[in-house]
């Protein structure tokens, strides 16, 4: 039965309906190039929008979406959708019968409308139409993007509880920046980086469609890289291993294995090479001719899926990720927007960082005081290294650590949960100017990195005030405290916070 527009606070889009069967339910998301123009104006309010249906626009190939945000974007995410409105039922009911691979219709609240009985179209409807896009075209333009989702949703499916994973998305990370660190943000060796970051290019140039000539691909990426690269020892070496593999020649049995003495990330690529799709590299890996290390598997997997994209998986392989389905969909419209930080769904799950593993609450740390929450013990005032700080920090007692100096724009200072007693260094102050500059992109993959290192029990943490060392619970005096901090704060000086020369503490 068909209605009309009635939520005055709604917005809409005008879109071709073959735009939003390929490629918005295939992407996940709304892109403003593929909607058209009413008036000079993509996003349009309700005026506009009656004024559409009153047209009869929409019996010429359209429909409209309803969306419950009201401000201009070039994408916008499926999550802001609140309806599908059609010109007739027939129409209606042919999309809900399709069978789309991607995406599941019938979770779609889908309508046909009318025009309202009352309504008097006083508005000149001047429409301008999309540009016409192939399909091509098209996957060319979101191999970025879609690259990212892809790997996001691998991570999330291994583990729909990654909140290092969100935090780093959640970062000020460029979008390439991001792709490096979801492949493999463990290396730091200048060859490894510079190979692996030419070579996701390639990956990215050279889609599942684009096809893929092994020996070719290789030799554009000693094009790709500067001949202080490929003139090194390390990278000849490499570059024989992988021409030879590549031209199915001898090479050495344990070629793939995780070892320490080799690069993960340059025996991942030559796997890659031969095995270009993730069916060819779980076909070998099965094949078992030769043994695959399990760190070289995933990085080889995760450049995979760097081709493939998120747009291919089927709609039974998205809803696998259901609690996170909604906050990945709100991530791909950030990313076609240049917005990481996304809105308050992906700041919740930053902040859900923040004591995620002690027992008593997953929520920030500012939010799980309460006002007679207990002090299991306090430590004495009159110990060598720590006096109680002038700062006031709600639901903490906060101490300066003597002889412990940080460089500008840096904390170090010692927190103490009046609730779980719980110890964390406090590293970043990110309501100060000076702290907030600091958490850049560079300094967040940092973190990242030297994370994997942590002994279970010491991470660290993010929320709204700042970044956090959190230390193990089981810390019972002052002494242990001592030792713990000392030993710790050797771990995280590579971040450059302590300033070494006027440091006495360490």
């Amino acid at each position: 039965m068909a209605s009309y527009l009635t939520n005055e606070e709604s917005s809409y889009l005008l879109i071709p309906r073959k735009y939003f069967s390929r490629y918005v339910l295939a992407y996940e998301v709304i892109l403003s190039s593929l909607c058209a123009k009413v008036n000079q104006k993509t996003l349009l309010n309700f005026s506009d929008g009656q004024a559409v249906v009153e047209s009869g626009l929409m019996s010429d190939g359209y429909i409209l979406l309803e969306l419950s945000c009201k401000e201009d974007k070039n994408a916008y995410s499926i999550t802001n959708l609140l309806k599908v409105w059609f010109p007739d039922n027939e129409l209606r009911q042919a999309f809900l019968d399709s069978s789309y691979d991607n995406f599941d219709v019938g979770s779609l609240d889908c309508g046909v409308v009318t025009s309202a009985s009352d309504y008097t179209n006083t508005h000149l409807v001047d429409i301008t139409l999309p540009e016409p896009i192939s399909k091509r075209d098209f996957v060319n333009m979101m191999m970025l993007e879609d690259g990212i989702m892809a790997l996001v949703y691998a991570r999330l499916s291994t583990s729909c509880k990654n909140n290092d994973l969100k935090t780093l998305v959640n970062s000020e990370l460029t979008k390439e920046q991001l792709v490096r660190a979801l492949v493999y943000s463990a290396g730091n060796d200048e060859i490894d980086m510079i190979v692996l970051e030419r070579f996701i290019d390639l990956c990215l140039d050279n889609g599942i469609d684009a096809g893929w000539n092994p020996n070719q691909i290789l030799c554009q990426l000693s094009t790709l890289l500067p001949s202080t690269i490929t003139e090194q020892q390390k990278y000849e070496q490499w570059h024989a291993l992988a021409k030879a593999f590549v031209n199915s020649e001898n090479v050495p049995d344990k070629l793939f294995t995780d070892t320490e003495d080799g690069s993960i990330v340059l025996r991942a690529i030559i796997l890659v090479l031969l095995n270009p799709e993730l069916s060819y590299l779980n076909a070998m890996k099965e094949q078992k001719t030769f043994e695959i290390g399990v760190q070289v598997y995933d990085v080889a997997k995760y450049l995979t899926l760097l081709r493939s994209g998120f747009s291919i998986l089927s709609s039974d392989e998205r809803a696998y990720i259901s609690e996170d389905r909604e906050w990945i969909q709100n991530l791909n419209a950030g990313l076609h927007n240049n917005e990481l930080q996304i809105n308050n769904s992906l700041k919740e799950y930053s902040k859900e960082l923040t004591l995620s593993g002690a027992n008593q609450s997953s929520m920030p740390v500012h939010d799980s005081v309460k006002e007679s929450s207990p002090i299991k013990y306090n430590l004495k005032m009159d110990n060598e290294y720590l006096t109680e700080s002038l700062e006031d920090l709600e639901g903490f007692q906060v101490f300066d650590i003597r002889g412990l100096i940080p460089n500008s724009g840096f904390k170090l200072s010692l927190l103490m949960d009046n609730f779980s007693s719980q110890f964390s260094l406090w590293l970043v102050d990110l309501k100060s100017t000076a702290g907030e500059k600091k958490y850049k992109g560079k300094f967040a993959l940092e973190l990242v990195n030297l994370q994997a290192s942590l002994e279970k029990g010491v991470r660290f943490e993010v929320d709204d005030w700042g970044v956090y060392l959190r230390f193990p619970e089981e810390v019972v005096d002052s002494s242990e405290l001592e030792n713990l901090l000392k030993s710790k704060l050797r771990k995280i000086s590579v971040l450059k916070i302590i300033n070494t020369r006027k440091t006495t503490f360490i």
